[in-house]
């Protein structure tokens, strides 16, 4: 090569190394660490299922510095809802374009051996119109539809096994930590090996004995789901409940449309409360199979054992579903031991009993407040479902169970009960509440953020309510109002409107008898829900009062006319559009 041959090609090389890196944007030289928050985010912001990983694993795909965190957390992603892994045959994997497997599935290959596959597949978005042409030379893993990237088994944190399905046989990462089991459990048949990595071990739809459930119990287990579809005897379960492992922290028993014996509960109750009481890192428990509301005196005096034996820990969230009949419970529920020194952060309750003909309402409304009375007040939330809300309960449970933390507040009850009545009447507080025997929620709960009451509020209840008068008053605080599925009408809107906190973001008025809405809104709202009230009118003077922070309005099975929509149309407009993608902001 001579001098001058050799000087181009220096200068050409030294040109290219001059020639600028491309540029990366400010969110792709972010540190991994942070970036893998934002995965965390993107997997679990609105959506549920394979929805949020299909989004995440398009955020993979965007940038070669997104690829690596978003592929390790999706790996790791936990949601149960996930199916299975997806069996395929080579036809099925190379040449059919139907029913392509949604992004963030995990596809297994067929072997030649009969080993067990030490790869699986991890689904990205699929190609449009079979961008790869076909060779009969190239890798027999090399699909036409998918895009996958190959992962070693082991490295997947999660497995489902389905019984029911005797295909495919069972695939298990030597270090899986949330192993889900579905469709059943017989003793005769096999069980699969519940490696002492799992950490979350969820069962739906158990049937039978519960031998091999105990069987797979160990003392590195944090978490247990045991959705029952059936149970012989309530041996079983006090056996269940003698097994359970020190290590939990989070134990739910679920009903799955579970056939169960009559007697279900009695003799198991006291085994659940000597369980509840030796499980000192228990934070989260929920229990949908409680028929006597003596069964709950014993779980919550469980709890509150576990505390006196020096459990510190307080309990995150307490869910439980009652099935009782009046005439079989006592007329009062006797508070349970030490029952103040037993904390929750959020308490869930569904009363799910008789009520009709024959009922003594009386006799309903002590034996609800004495049902309450068992539990001691929660710090953040309250959810309580029962058949109706008469008026002397509500006061005596609001005044039981609010704090000065409390943010969320929800009451309950079967709507049929306030649709049968034409208005409100004084003679429906045996039934109903009126919105002020709640008391001064700004006084008593100054922290509430979120207010939910459905199913209890007929006709004109507001409306004809004199206590709403000064100095009544939703808390200041308060961002979130859930009214929806009652009887409500405009009148009652026009009581209430003007207690609206000012600050409120969210209100929602679904399935109401409102014939109109005021023509003023708090200035901050944000979403805004009227759908199903079937005679709302005037639809075009209340849009445009709506303010500019709004970003959902809901209005389906509304009656809107053609100037409504044009209205829509141009506060849409007016609202504006997100620069970063040019969509409107008003999702209508």
């Amino acid at each position: 090569m001579d001098h001058a041959a050799g000087s181009a090609i220096a200068n050409q090389v030294s040109k290219q190394l001059r020639r600028p890196l491309p540029q990366r944007s400010p969110i792709e030289r972010l540190p991994y660490d942070l970036l893998s928050s934002i995965c965390h985010w993107i997997l679990r912001a609105g959506q549920s299922g394979l929805a949020s990983r299909d989004t995440l694993l398009r955020f993979a795909v965007a940038s070669a510095s997104f690829f690596e965190p978003a592929v390790h957390v999706a790996l790791r992603d936990r949601n149960p809802s996930v199916d299975p892994f997806i069996f395929l045959d080579w036809f099925e994997w190379k040449y059919s374009g139907s029913n392509l497997h949604s992004p963030g599935q995990y596809v297994i290959l067929p072997h030649h051996s009969s080993a067990q596959p030490q790869h699986v597949h991890l689904a990205l978005a699929p190609r449009n119109h079979r961008r790869l042409e076909f060779d009969p030379g190239t890798d027999e893993e090399l699909s036409w539809w998918w895009t996958t990237v190959a992962i070693p088994l082991e490295q997947i944190m999660h497995a489902h096994i389905s019984l029911s399905d005797t295909r495919t046989p069972w695939l298990i990462s030597p270090h899986c930590r949330y192993l889900t089991i579905s469709d059943g459990v017989d003793d005769d048949k096999p069980w699969p090996v519940c490696p002492s990595s799992v950490q979350a071990l969820t069962l739906t739809n158990v049937r039978e004995s519960m031998n091999n459930v105990v069987a797979s119990f160990h003392e590195a287990l944090r978490e247990l789901s045991l959705g029952l579809a059936s149970i012989d005897d309530d041996d079983a379960l006090s056996d269940l409940y003698n097994h359970l492992p020190a290590t939990l922290v989070v134990l739910k028993v679920l009903n799955h449309d579970c056939s169960y014996p009559p007697d279900l509960g009695n003799h198991s109750c006291f085994p659940l409360s000597q369980a509840l009481a030796r499980l000192m890192h228990l934070t989260v428990f929920h229990h949908e199979l409680l028929f006597c509301p003596t069964h709950v005196v014993y779980v919550v005096d469980g709890l509150a054992r576990a505390v006196a034996a020096g459990k510190s820990a307080s309990m995150r969230s307490l869910e439980l579903t009652v099935e009782a009949e009046l005439d079989d419970s006592p007329s009062y529920i006797w508070p349970a031991r030490q029952k103040r020194d037993f904390l929750i952060d959020n308490l869930s309750l569904n009363l799910d009993m008789y009520y009709g003909p024959g009922l003594v309402l009386d006799d309903y409304t002590s034996f609800l407040v004495g049902f309450i009375r068992a539990f001691p007040a929660p710090r953040r939330s309250i959810k309580l479902d029962a058949p109706i809300w008469p008026e002397k309960a509500v006061v005596q449970v609001v005044q039981q169970l609010s704090s000065t933390t409390l943010q969320s507040l929800h009451l309950t009850a079967q709507y049929r009960h306030i649709c049968e009545v034409p208005k409100f009447g004084e003679s429906l507080v045996s039934k109903c509440f009126r919105l002020s025997s709640l008391g001064r929620l700004d006084v008593q709960c100054p922290a509430l953020t979120s207010l939910t009451i459905t199913g209890c509020l007929p006709s004109q209840v507001i409306a004809t309510d004199r206590g709403l008068a000064a100095p009544w008053a939703l808390p200041s605080s308060l961002r979130v109002l859930d009214l929806s599925c009652n009887a409500l009408t405009s009148d009652d809107l026009a009581v209430l409107w003007p207690l609206l906190p000012t600050e409120l973001r969210s209100l929602y008025l679904i399935g109401n008898r409102i014939t109109s809405l005021p023509e003023s809104f708090p200035p901050s709202l944000c979403s805004l829900s009227v759908a199903g009230n079937r005679d709302l009118l005037g639809a075009a003077r209340w849009i445009g009062a709506l303010p500019l922070t709004l970003r959902s309005l809901h209005v389906g099975t509304c009656p809107l006319d053609d100037d409504a929509a044009q209205r829509l149309i141009a506060l849409r407009r007016k609202i504006g559009t997100w620069r970063s993608t040019g969509e409107m902001k008003l999702k209508v």
